[in-house]
């Protein structure tokens, strides 16, 4: 629901700038986890805060980037660009929970989290320096645009039960790592 909310924000902002406020928000929610995990008291209602943050700082980022590709990748190379950089997101997802263990083995969880924050400001300083071409002003408002992007959804009923799908999956996966604190 927040990346149909950060699309129409993307739409309607710089691009690299709103990439790089979401990186400052998720640094800002990873220290904020990062401070609260060490100290051995961290209750779920404290930790729920900081994750929320980091959620919508994912929307935000996310349909900016998706934007953001076309504007700094040559047209013939826009294919091989957002194929990369699929194959790079796979292999995150993949490597990222195994490197995520090894930190936290290695440093500690508070430190592990501080390691990941860190890594937002780096990203947040890179984006910041993206110079993109300046696009027109968006005609339409931001509600009829989410009102478009729902109809879109509810129109591809193949969607449906790829979100949903999805849905479940995140929520058992935070579920499990929730448990096996």
């Amino acid at each position: 629901m927040f990346i149909l909310v950060g699309g129409v924000v993307a739409d309607r902002m710089p691009r690299s700038r709103l990439m790089a406020l979401a990186d400052v928000l998720g640094a800002g929610a990873y220290a904020g986890l990062a401070a609260l995990v060490p100290t051995g008291h961290a209750p779920s209602p404290a930790m729920c805060l900081p994750a929320v943050a980091a959620g919508t700082a994912t929307a935000l980022f996310a349909p900016a980037m998706d934007g953001i590709v076309p504007t700094v990748v040559p047209a013939d190379r826009l294919q091989q660009a957002n194929g990369m950089l699929r194959v790079d997101t796979n292999s995150s997802l993949l490597l990222g929970p195994a490197l995520s263990g090894a930190a936290v083995a290695l440093v500690g969880a508070g430190w592990a989290l501080a390691l990941n924050a860190g890594s937002f400001v780096v990203s947040a300083v890179l984006t910041a320096r993206l110079r993109v071409a300046a696009r027109p002003p968006r005609k339409s408002s931001g509600w009829a645009d989410l009102r478009e992007g729902r109809r879109e959804f509810v129109s591809r009923q193949w969607l449906w039960p790829v979100v949903a799908q999805y849905a479940v999956v995140a929520a058992l996966n935070a579920n499990v790592e929730f448990w096996a604190r």
